[in-house]
């Protein structure tokens, strides 16, 4: 038999409720995933990879791709992922997270979500190579990854073990939501990085381009993090979101326990 808060709150409230902290926290969410992206972007690709100046080019090259790819989950969406992930919690004397604690949460946090999406990537990569249902049978199994490691401070395995955990048996339920979460991201990198990929074709300038992956990969990630940790919520507690959230605060009490 169903459990009875199981049914109060489907896959559709889920991804409404996540949309709606999305728009109550715009200004956070925005906040941190541009003081972690942009200057992440610009030091690599306009420095390192000397777009600054460049030649515009249609299709860029599979190494700068890669490197590109690296940014956003090496240092993107283990800084402003946490960080988009604490302000989603509300401590218990309702006071909402600034951007400047929930950055500092990050950097604490760093090294074990590092290495967990390091790991988890290395997995459903190899899934995705080998047949593309296992790739993305773990993509969903794996995907509380994040919000576990922040919360419950778990190391990268225990991590990814606890997220099979809490998306046994709702594997329908997190995919909707994280295919929402996903065309939403999407949405926001087709409306922000068109204008800019216009300009730097029109100026042939990479410069331009890499601005707008930078802005993409800035207010995207953030999105998509706080759609995961919403979904989070929900598993761990079968169903009561409300509750979860405004008691999420408690996850964090797990650290250092594997």
């Amino acid at each position: 038999m169903a459990d009875p808060s199981d049914r109060r709150f489907g896959a559709v409230a889920v991804v409404a409720h996540a949309f709606l902290i999305i728009r109550r926290r715009a200004l956070a969410l925005a906040t941190v995933g541009l003081l972690v992206a942009v200057p992440a972007h610009l030091a690599v690709g306009g420095i390192g990879l000397r777009d600054f100046g460049a030649s515009y080019a249609a299709r860029p090259q599979p190494t700068e791709v890669l490197v590109t790819t690296l940014v956003d989950l090496l240092v993107v969406v283990p800084l402003a992922g946490v960080a988009a992930t604490l302000l989603v919690v509300r401590a218990p004397q309702e006071q909402a997270t600034g951007p400047g604690r929930a950055l500092e949460f990050g950097l604490d946090r760093y090294p074990r979500t590092a290495a967990t999406i390091a790991l988890a990537a290395l997995g459903i990569g190899g899934g995705l190579l080998l047949f593309v249902l296992p790739g993305i049978y773990l993509a969903v199994r794996w995907s509380l990854a994040l919000p576990v490691v922040a919360l419950e401070g778990l190391g990268p395995v225990s991590a990814l073990r606890r997220s099979g955990e809490l998306t046994a048996g709702a594997f329908w339920r997190a995919s909707l939501v994280l295919a929402c979460g996903w065309l939403l991201a999407s949405a926001i990198t087709l409306a922000i990085g068109a204008p800019f990929e216009s300009l730097a074709r029109s100026a042939n300038d990479a410069s331009w381009s890499l601005l707008g992956q930078a802005f993409t990969s800035a207010l995207a990630i953030p999105a998509y993090t706080v759609c995961t940790a919403v979904l989070y919520f929900d598993r761990r507690s079968n169903g009561a979101l409300r509750e979860a959230v405004d008691l999420g605060a408690g996850g964090q009490s797990g650290d250092g326990h594997e």
